[in-house]
């Protein structure tokens, strides 16, 4: 399962807009100023990729979580375009950089998790019973930098480059058929669909499930990363952005005492650490903050939703 910093520092869709745009690209797509859709989508690409090769030069908290942002800004533009012309370009595209974000995700995991226990280590770390559990930690965090840094380095980008490409000429034609309006509204249409799974979401959650909340926050960003997109084309989003930002944030500490509580059953469920009273205070002291914040922010969403 994948953690959050509940923070997001990618660049806003506004700013492919703002951007001075080539006449031709190296794909050899000739650029004019009504095409905002092709335009938009090679900056997007343009920024993962660059994030990709600052991952691979350092792999820091910040290098990995503006990867993964990367690759859902990319991936939401590609599914909301889809509501022009659905591709295969598109498809290949998008599961390129699924399989990008979910093989990160560990080391993501792992980075998060040690922002939280870093207050724990520097208070309880005379106690040997106790040191048990960040020696485990430590062991989990090697292998999984180890991994990391493979799949990294095996990151495609020219095949998927390549579709882009394609994809681009394509909106290039759309944008030259079809005028701002008619565009503005298929691309409105298609993130309504993702508006309604979103609501029906947000009405049926079960607040106790932690699993659940997570689903949930991932269709939040989503349709946050969609809404902004479309922003930029019309002036204005359909759904609440701010409300969409406090999901993101509210369900993405519950996620993160999640993932925590996971290491630390994984630890626990070896031979003789059921035994290691420091670690068993650690757990119930994030079950109980992680119950609070369900009880208190998460239900507050549910119960007033924008």
């Amino acid at each position: 399962m994948k953690s959050n910093s509940n923070t997001d520092n990618g660049l806003p869709f506004a700013h492919f807009q703002r951007h001075k745009w080539p006449k031709q690209n190296k794909g050899g797509i000739i650029l004019l100023k009504n095409h905002f859709l092709s335009q938009s989508l090679l900056q997007a690409w343009k920024n993962y990729k660059s994030q990709v090769h600052l991952s691979r030069r350092k792999a820091s908290p910040k290098n990995i979580h503006q990867l993964r942002i990367a690759t859902q800004r990319l991936e939401a533009m590609l599914t909301l375009i889809d509501g022009l012309k659905p591709t295969d370009d598109s498809k290949v595209i998008v599961s390129s950089v699924k399989k990008v974000r979910k093989n990160l995700g560990p080391l993501r995991d792992c980075q998060v998790e040690s922002n939280t226990l870093n207050h724990f280590n520097e208070s309880k770390s005379k106690k040997k019973s106790h040191k048990g559990f960040f020696i485990f930690f430590k062991k989990e965090k090697i292998d999984i930098k180890k991994k990391a840094r493979k799949i990294l380095e095996n990151i495609s980008l020219k095949p998927e480059k390549k579709c882009l490409d394609k994809l681009a000429k394509k909106l290039t034609r759309i944008e030259e058929l079809k005028n701002k309006k008619q565009i503005q509204h298929r691309l409105a249409l298609k993130i309504k669909s993702t508006q309604l799974k979103f609501k029906r979401a947000l009405r049926k959650i079960d607040p106790e499930r932690a699993k659940k909340i997570h689903k949930f926050r991932i269709l939040a960003k989503k349709l946050r990363y969609q809404e902004e997109y479309l922003n930029t084309i019309m002036g204005s989003s359909q759904a609440n952005l701010d409300h969409l930002k406090t999901v993101q944030s509210v369900a993405g500490k519950i996620q993160n005492d999640t993932v925590l509580l996971e290491t630390m059953n994984r630890y626990l469920a070896k031979r003789h650490r059921y035994k290691d009273t420091e670690a068993i205070k650690i757990r119930k002291r994030i079950e109980r903050n992680q119950a609070k914040i369900i009880k208190t922010d998460f239900n507050k969403l549910c119960s007033h939703p924008k």
